[in-house]
């Protein structure tokens, strides 16, 4: 049996993570929770939120999940107590992507955009000035919704989104960090703002850590057909969302909700 790899978020910003899994990682089987009863991350206090994560993390673990991604940054924040709980692979986004930044970056100088949760933990900042990277950091917690709600592609999202980094255009960095897994879906507005910088998202980075992971625990499926299971833990149209971005990729997908 191809045991299922579980990737969770508060929506679907985490299907940014998804999509790059399943395109280096194609014949997984897959769970996608979307913790959309507790919807945003961003916002809550750090104690509320790791409470919260452990319910999701017992639950996927009794799927009989092979491996988790945390596939939001501000969840990522809670790796340690996850892994304690899991006890399978775990993987988050904020260590790969900081990874591919060491890569990329030709000044060391870097703008952090992410929930003002992810920003005031200073986890980006000391991982990236450890290794000599200078760091601007935006709180943006107010762009979750735009991409949540599907208006960032509105006029309105771009205004809110240019007010919010106006204060940072002048900044001399070379590369600009998606650091919440909504963001992706607002790069276009984003780049007219800031222009032409290197912009590092978390899917791709997070998904080839995870094929490390998964290799080197002789958990790797290089057979079969993928299947994807989407979780709500609030009733909405976020299902049927996911479904059609899906539906080409996956040949089943079942979809269910289970209030946790």
């Amino acid at each position: 049996m191809n045991r299922p790899i579980a990737l969770f978020d508060s929506g679907i910003g985490g299907l940014t993570v998804l999509q790059s899994v399943v395109e280096v990682l194609p014949n997984e089987n897959y769970v996608y929770l979307a913790d959309n009863a507790f919807f945003p991350y961003g916002v809550k206090s750090y104690h509320e939120l790791e409470k919260r994560i452990k319910i999701i993390t017992k639950y996927l673990v009794s799927l009989d999940a092979k491996a988790i991604v945390i596939a939001c940054n501000t969840a990522s924040l809670h790796l340690e107590a996850i892994k304690k709980i899991a006890k399978i692979p775990v993987v988050d986004v904020i260590t790969p992507t900081c990874n591919k930044v060491f890569g990329v970056t030709q000044n060391n100088k870097v703008c952090l955009l992410a929930t003002d949760a992810t920003v005031r933990s200073q986890r980006y900042q000391q991982i990236l000035q450890n290794r000599g990277i200078d760091v601007v950091a935006v709180g943006c917690s107010d762009f979750v919704p735009l991409a949540e709600n599907g208006s960032y592609e509105s006029a309105w999202a771009d205004d809110i989104i240019c007010q919010k980094l106006s204060g940072v255009t002048n900044e001399n960095f070379d590369t600009v960090i998606l650091g919440c897994t909504h963001f992706g879906l607002l790069k276009e507005s984003i780049t007219q703002v800031l222009g032409n910088k290197i912009y590092v998202e978390c899917g791709v980075p997070t998904a080839l850590y995870l094929r490390n992971i998964l290799t080197n625990n002789n958990l790797l499926c290089n057979y079969g057909s993928v299947k994807l299971k989407v979780i709500t833990t609030a009733k909405s149209s976020i299902s049927e969302s996911i479904c059609n971005r899906f539906a080409f990729i996956f040949n089943d997908i079942v979809v269910e909700h289970i209030p946790l």
